[in-house]
This record gives C-alpha cells, structure tokens and sequence, in this order.
C-alpha cells in the first residue's frame, strides 16, 4: 500500500486524539517545564555548548529554552512537529538559531500557524521552518516505513536535522566533540527527574 485513504488517515487521528489529549492535559508547560529546567542547569554547568532537540511535546519545551532571556537557555534549538507553543507570541521570542521540522497536514501546528511562524522567522537569524508535504503530526518520529513517500519524509526529516548548521557567533565546531558524555549526561539526570516525580 503506497498511501493511506482519508478514511485511514482519519481513523489513525482519531487514535492518537484519543491517547494524546488525556496525556497531554496531564503533562501541562506549566507542570513540566520545570524538570526540564532541571535538566539543562545541570548540562549548562558541566558542558560548554547545549543544544536541544524536541520532538512533539518536548517541541514545546526547546522553543522556551531558545527564547530571549530563557533561564535556563540553550545555544541552538530544533523541534519536530511542536505542539502546545503559542503562535505567534512564544515563537517570536525565540532568539537562538532554531529549526522546525512538520508535516503540512498536522493538526497541532496547522497550516496557517506553520505560515505565520515562517513569516517570524524571516526577520530571524539562523532560524528555519522546513514544511514536509503530505505529512501529518509525528511523522519525524513514527509513521509507517513501507509506504516509501512517508519513509523519505522521515529520512529527510533526520538528514535535516543534522544539517541545520548549529554555527552562529558564539558556536563552533567543537559543540559534539563530547555527544556521547552528553547524552549519557542527560540521561542520568532524566533518570533523577523519574524518580523525584515520585518522592
């Protein structure tokens, strides 16, 4: 099956409005934030250069961490198919360099949105907003790999992120020099964030 009816479509949006927005309310900026707050502290104090990479609701979070005067911040910011930031007010806050992946059909950062966040980002320097066609929320993520139009979107969606140039006047070439200690890093502190959720 090259492509999904729209009744497919339909049903599959339907399941995941069914799950997402009960987690969602549960998991509100507001509530949240702050362990990822907790989280970048720690990495600012031990690392040169962070960066952050959100994917749906972890979208969310970097645009904060990428906004003028952000505490904590972070040097560069990427998001793929973000949801719960306001547009246009949170996005033009942004003052890092920042890229958005989405899909042209998702529901949470609609089509008009996504143009109005294109419309911010060029008065911006080094930020990006990169509209796959034919892809719906999550598609960065998940999605169906045997259909090859939904496939390439995904690998061109990866490729993009790695591409974005994380270079601006106070990056260098050096900022994955320690990738690996950093994620073994954030994966520690998210492991502590785990477990005072339930102390």
């Amino acid at each position: 099956m090259e492509g999904k009816t729209k009744q497919e479509l339909g049903d599959d949006r339907a399941k995941v409005y069914e799950t997402l927005g009960p987690w969602l309310e549960r998991h509100q900026p507001k509530k949240e934030y702050p362990k990822i707050q907790t989280i970048v502290k720690q990495l600012n104090k031990d690392h040169k250069y962070v960066g952050s990479v959100g994917l749906c609701w972890g979208g969310c979070g970097t645009v904060y961490l990428c906004q003028e005067g952000a505490d904590p911040s972070v040097d560069v910011g990427v998001a793929l198919h973000p949801v719960q930031a306001k547009v246009p007010g949170d996005y033009e806050k942004i003052a890092k360099p920042f890229s958005i992946q989405v899909g042209d059909l998702d529901d949470f950062l609609p089509r008009p949105d996504q143009e109005k966040v294109a419309e911010i980002f060029k008065n911006k320097k080094d930020c990006q907003i990169v509209i796959h066609e034919g892809q719906v929320h999550g598609f960065g993520s998940r999605g169906d790999l045997s259909i090859e139009k939904d496939r390439k979107a995904k690998e061109l969606c990866v490729e993009n992120v790695f591409q974005f140039r994380l270079i601006s006047d106070g990056l260098d070439d050096q900022v994955f020099e320690t990738e690996y200690e950093v994620i073994v890093d954030i994966v520690s502190l998210w492991k502590m964030v785990q477990i005072w959720q339930f102390v």
